[in-house]
């Protein structure tokens, strides 16, 4: 949760009534995969089905209480989820390019945000994420492929082809060893099924 600056450029909260607050929603783990895996979505075979649903299930949400909800997938022009993130804390940016959380690590994503009319984020304490107070840093030494070494920042085609071809089977499968090699978060680690499929959708 964050307070709304005038930069955000954001739709009103209700009808009349500007937004003030940014409430993110996300998932964390793999807590939602069952939901989601037995969703209409999931199994219909049109594109982006992910975001399908999560336009869906957040959206019947704002409804129901009145309030407007973007997503990140909106655009172009996309919402700048990564910063509305660190503005709410408990978040880093992780060498991989993605946001790491205090407790959940690369385990989690936010899919939408909810536009609330009241101020609530006033007295909230935040706190950092991981990165900076990790010592040893062994995610950059995990790639198979060098995609992110300690010499290197990530490098998305190096990743994307390595996926695709030699590590079909191994990161492919199991998901980013990246992200498994991040002390942060091991709890919350994506299962096989859930893996395939978002390794799957970065490749497409």
């Amino acid at each position: 949760m964050c307070a709304v600056e005038p930069d955000d450029a954001l739709p009103e909260a209700a009808p009349g009534r500007p937004a003030l607050t940014l409430l993110l929603a996300g998932n964390a783990g793999s807590a939602f995969w069952p939901q989601f895996a037995a969703s209409a979505e999931y199994s219909d075979g049109a594109p982006d089905p992910l975001n399908r649903w999560s336009a869906r299930v957040l959206g019947d949400i704002a409804r129901k209480h009145g309030v407007s909800v973007v997503f990140p997938f909106d655009g172009p022009p996309y919402n700048p989820f990564q910063q509305w993130a660190l503005r709410a804390g408990n978040v880093s940016r992780s060498p991989l390019g993605v946001l790491a959380h205090r407790t959940y690590g690369l385990w989690f994503a936010y899919r939408g945000a909810f536009l609330l009319p009241e101020t609530l984020d006033g007295k909230r304490e935040r706190t950092g994420g991981p990165c900076e107070a990790c010592v040893d840093k062994p995610c950059l030494d995990a790639c198979p492929a060098a995609a992110l070494t300690r010499a290197q920042s990530y490098a998305v085609a190096t990743c994307r082809s390595h996926v695709a071809g030699a590590g079909a089977e191994t990161c492919g499968r199991r998901g980013c060893l990246i992200r498994h090699a991040c002390p942060f978060g091991q709890d919350y680690a994506y299962g096989g099924e859930q893996a395939a499929f978002h390794m799957a959708a970065f490749i497409a």
